[in-house]
Formats: structure tokens, C-alpha cells, sequence
């Protein structure tokens, strides 16, 4: 099945009771919905903590998505459901969406300015993937994905350096003007942008991957 890749990332969680307590770790919010918190200063970014992602968000979604089919229980659902909120909130108002001179962008740091970290938008669509799976008819989480997806695209040129990738795009003044990727996150964002062929067939992927 297409979406093997992304329930590999999550395959540390083997055991059927530790999956569905592991589904049982949010903080919920009435108008936020269902939210993973980290705990812990972001100095990079200049945010003490907690602070949301929404690549935590992408990672609960799934987490909480094996916990209904192995379970049958309607709370996973319904919680896989509410963590979809998230990404429907800018991040000034407690969620993870950011806009970015390309369109919306799914947080991996949440912070006072955006951070726009390439591989963090794309980890994000990956659990919002899992979810269209699971429920293919739900308009909420398919406008999302598709919102997602045409930024993406639009982003691709701006992460471009020519010959290598920006690991984020933080305008921030504390914040460096331009981040280069390490090699291990170029190599992650190509890496990314092919798994990326497969869940949505569209040639600016292999475009990007050619020359990066």
C-alpha cells in the first residue's frame, strides 16, 4: 500500500497496549481540539515552551488512527478528529499554521515569527495523509491536505539555493538571513520529495529532485 512509508515512521510503537497508551498523551482545548505539547525550551527560536507542532500533531493523528483499528474504539476516532483543529488555527492564536510568502505552512517550531521548516510542513501532510486514508470522504481534513499541498509546491522555488536546499525560511531578526540544510537534511528533503511522488503524482517533485 502507498502509505507504508509513512506508518514506518511511527513503527517504533509495536505493542497494541503501548500504542493506545500513547493515545492518551494530549492536552485538549475547546477551541484548539486535541494538542501534543513539548515541554521544553526552543532557544533557536527564541520560544520558552510548551510550544505545539504540527509535526507532533501529524504523529499523534497516526498514532491515534492505529489505536482505533486495533481497538474499534470511537474516542481514537474522535480524537484523531479533534487534532485536526490545530492546523486549521495560526499559530498567534495557538495553532500550527503559519502563512509564508508561498501560501500556508504547517509548523514543525512554532514561534513569535514564522519558521517555515521545509521538512516539517511535509512530516505534517504525512499524518494528514494517514487520516484521508482511514477517512477518505472527511472535507475537513481533505482541504487541508490539498492547502497544504499546493503551498508546498508554490514553496519548492523558495528552499531552492540552486545547487542545495534551505533547511527553513525564518525571516526572524535573530535568526540567521540564510540556513542551509546540513547534508543530512538535504538528503532528508530529497528523500521526502520522492515519498512525495507517490502520495501525489506531479512532476515539480522529480523536477526538484533532479537538481537537488
Amino acid at each position: 500500500m502507498k502509505y507504508s512509508i509513512i506508518i514506518a515512521v511511527f513503527n517504533r510503537i509495536n505493542e497494541v497496549k503501548e500504542l493506545l497508551k500513547a493515545a492518551e498523551l494530549f492536552d485538549f482545548d475547546d477551541k484548539l481540539g486535541a494538542r501534543w505539547l513539548t515541554h521544553v525550551p526552543l532557544p533557536a527560536y527564541q520560544n520558552p515552551g510548551p510550544w505545539q507542532s504540527a509535526f507532533s500533531q501529524s504523529g499523534a493523528i497516526s498514532i491515534l488512527l492505529r489505536a482505533y483499528q486495533q481497538s474499534q474504539k470511537s474516542k481514537y476516532r474522535k480524537l484523531a478528529k479533534l487534532a485536526l483543529k490545530p492546523f486549521q488555527v495560526p499559530v498567534k492564536d495557538g495553532g500550527v499554521s503559519s502563512e509564508a510568502p508561498w501560501g500556508i505552512c504547517y509548523e514543525e517550531y512554532t514561534s513569535s515569527v514564522p519558521t517555515l521548516v521545509l521538512n516539517g510542513h511535509i512530516f505534517a501532510l504525512f499524518g494528514l495523509f494517514d487520516f484521508q486514508r482511514v477517512f477518505p470522504n472527511d472535507e475537513e481534513c481533505n482541504l487541508l491536505v490539498n492547502n497544504g499541498l499546493v503551498s508546498l509546491k508554490k514553496s519548492l522555488a523558495f528552499y531552492d539555493l540552486g545547487f542545495w536546499t534551505r533547511y527553513n525560511y525564518c525571516e526572524a531578526e535573530f535568526y540567521p538571513d540564510i540556513d542551509p540544510a546540513t547534508i543530512s537534511y538535504h538528503r532528508l528533503h530529497i528523500m521526502l520529495l520522492k515519498v512525495m511522488t507517490r502520495l501525489d503524482p506531479d512532476p515539480i517533485y522529480a523536477e526538484y529532485i533532479e537538481k537537488w
